[in-house]
């Protein structure tokens, strides 16, 4: 029964995970269709509204599915209570994160020039496609992650692996970063956009720690721990405003690059909340073993950063690819995964995992 009941969940969370992903991926072809064609702003309201529709419905539909609803469903006012009550950490967690992603642009734009944020803005939307692999790998995860949550060992099996994971496809994704200088920019985008590419290698910086934070989240989620990730987030926020009005400012008298300032805030930021989050994360994932991979894993990308600075800047393209062969190169050789399990970890970011199979039948 509690097989069942764990298939269930990680059924009804799928779901949820798709439609997310569906309504992301609408909007962004939205976006462009409606900016192409020069369409009015109201247009785009009605399609954001359309879209809204659409998903309430399916909603419905696998409510009434997997629940078994069966028309409007009752419930009390003391369950009403409990479920705003409950909801409010994930509700304040949102909200944190939400203005911690944007404030960094406020101040820019508050105590430099709009050159400045356009400086900032184009490496922060490279960033954040950047971070595509964890985001897949925490989507597809977490309902494992939830479903095995009172199960010690299948949740750090499960966590473990999405861990491992995201950190061994993060950094060659940061090496790539290196690729893409001043030069490059100016090149796509014109003069105006020199110094771009100095803000884009120290964001790259963060890819991995930023990459970990996402699971990690996930994770702290997973095990009943909401009200843990509400205060990191306002940590955040009121870290990141402080670092700001310090480092924008200051970064702008020695290299006249305030952009450069919020992107080395930013790098310090993520690098203090995966270190915050490490302590709300079970035991079993900073075992020995854990921590001999991240040893080797961190071996491996020392040497290809050493490479790519050796060949950067007289080539950077040369650089970024040289840097990412290095570490695959290593990785291997010092076998970072025990043998089999880099199949194995593919198949779970696939939801075919044996992590999968073993939350199906906990």
């Amino acid at each position: 029964a509690a097989g069942e009941t764990n298939d269930a969940s990680v059924k009804i969370m799928r779901h949820g995970a798709i439609m997310d992903v569906f309504w992301k991926f609408s909007w962004l072809v939205c976006v462009l269709v409606f900016a192409i064609r020069g369409s009015s702003l109201n247009l785009l309201l009605i399609a954001s509204l359309v879209q809204t529709i659409i998903i309430f419905v399916f909603q419905m539909f696998y409510l009434r599915r997997f629940l078994g609803l069966a028309g409007v469903p009752r419930c009390s006012f003391g369950e009403a209570r409990r479920l705003v009550r409950d909801s409010i950490p994930f509700f304040l967690t949102s909200v944190f994160f939400t203005i911690y992603t944007s404030i960094d642009v406020v101040l820019l734009s508050k105590m430099a020039e709009s050159r400045d944020v356009g400086l900032y803005t184009v490496p922060m939307r490279l960033f954040g496609t950047m971070l595509f692999i964890p985001v897949t790998i925490m989507t597809v995860s977490f309902p494992r992650m939830a479903a095995a949550s009172h199960d010690t060992a299948m949740l750090a099996r499960v966590a473990g692996r999405a861990l491992r994971l995201s950190v061994a496809t993060s950094v060659p994704v940061a090496l790539a970063a290196v690729g893409l200088s001043d030069h490059r920019f100016v090149g796509i985008l014109g003069e105006s956009f020199r110094g771009s590419g100095a803000v884009l290698i120290v964001l790259a910086i963060s890819v991995v720690p930023t990459g970990v934070s996402i699971v990690a989240s996930r994770i702290v989620f997973a095990t009943d721990r909401q009200s843990a990730m509400t205060v990191i987030g306002l940590g955040a926020v009121v870290a990141k405003i402080a670092l700001g009005l310090a480092l924008i400012p200051l970064f702008h008298r020695w290299f006249g690059n305030p952009a450069l300032g919020a992107a080395v805030g930013l790098v310090a930021i993520e690098l203090g909340m995966t270190v915050v989050m490490m302590r709300f994360l079970p035991a079993q994932l900073l075992d020995r073993a854990q921590l001999v991979f991240y040893v080797k894993l961190g071996l491996a990308t020392a040497a290809a950063c050493g490479v790519a600075a050796l060949l950067y800047p007289a080539t950077a393209i040369g650089a970024s690819t040289a840097a990412c062969i290095v570490y695959a190169i290593l990785a291997l050789t010092l076998r970072a995964f025990p043998s089999g399990e880099l199949g194995d970890l593919v198949r779970t970011a696939l939801g075919k995992g044996r992590a999968a199979e073993g939350t199906a039948t906990a």
